[in-house]
């Protein structure tokens, strides 16, 4: 209604808006320039796709070749108690998987491995510096 001269007071009072600011934030794109501008454009591209042969339209321009996919990087192989350690003193081997035992006893089964990987890899990391401090 904008678009074709009708006075915003007049809009409003039609929608039942106490204040002005709200049916011109309603109406904030209804410029009747901008609407036949638009209008100009869409008659102008719509007569040079209908001039142009089939045959043009119905190429488009190539995609762009996609980068090569690389696989996702190997898991880290889990920690075995057979291998765990072996640089370590058995004492400290020892106690360190007793502890692990004792620990996994309150996890889920399905997140016993994972979390018995992380806590001996944590184990070998903290004696390791251990006993690097000492010699």
């Amino acid at each position: 209604m904008v678009e074709h001269d009708l006075p915003v007071t007049t809009l409003a009072k039609l929608i039942g808006h106490t204040a002005l600011s709200t049916t011109l934030g309603y109406i904030a794109g209804a410029d009747p320039q901008v609407r036949q501008a638009y209008q100009a454009a869409m008659s102008c591209w719509t007569a040079a796709s209908a001039a142009a042969p089939a045959s043009t339209l119905a190429r488009a321009a190539p995609e762009p070749a996609l980068p090569p996919r690389t696989p996702p990087p190997k898991p880290a192989p889990l920690v075995t108690f057979e291998t765990w350690g072996a640089s370590l003193p058995a004492w400290v081997r020892t106690a360190c998987l007793a502890y692990l035992m004792q620990r996994q006893k309150d996890c889920k089964p399905s997140r016993r491995q994972r979390n018995g990987a992380r806590l001996l890899r944590a184990l070998a990391s903290f004696w390791r510096w251990q006993f690097s401090s000492v010699h």
